[in-house]
């Protein structure tokens, strides 16, 4: 019903205003630093590793800026959990901004589902498969091949 479907609304903006920043710096930090050497495997699996890899930062930084866009442009006030309300820029709805973040949004959350997906198959192939030793270098930094 549309009450249950407003308050999960609510929840899913205050949480995604919450993790925000942590999901910023989560992709600034990835581009920031240098990269472990990727494992030895053919390269069309290399290319498909790092297509995935950039697929869920960019679906990463579509949602931390649509979300906030699509609920700003509804002229509505971002609210964290009642305790922090942030304003927002746009006096009036703008629905053509609107429309578009909403549609940034799905096609951000697709391309993250997906791109997860895909990792996770990489996962189960280093850790079943090639056992070499990815897993654990992404579960303990530091630890080498």
């Amino acid at each position: 019903d549309r009450e249950t479907h407003r308050a999960l609304m609510r929840i899913h903006v205050a949480v995604g205003a919450s993790v925000f920043l942590i999901l910023a710096a989560r992709v600034i930090a990835d581009y920031a630093q240098p990269r472990p050497a990727a494992p030895e495997q053919a390269a069309p699996l290399k290319l498909l590793a790092a297509l995935v890899h950039h697929a869920l930062l960019i679906g990463i930084l579509v949602q931390i800026i649509s979300g906030p866009l699509a609920v700003w442009s509804g002229a509505r006030a971002i609210n964290v959990f009642d305790m922090v309300s942030l304003p927002s820029p746009f006096a009036t709805r703008n629905d053509a901004l609107h429309e578009g973040a909403e549609l940034a949004h799905a096609i951000g959350r697709w391309t993250i589902i997906g791109a997860l997906l895909l990792h996770l198959a990489g996962v189960l192939k280093h850790a079943l498969i090639d056992r070499d030793g990815v897993l654990m270098r992404m579960l303990v930094p530091g630890k080498t091949l």
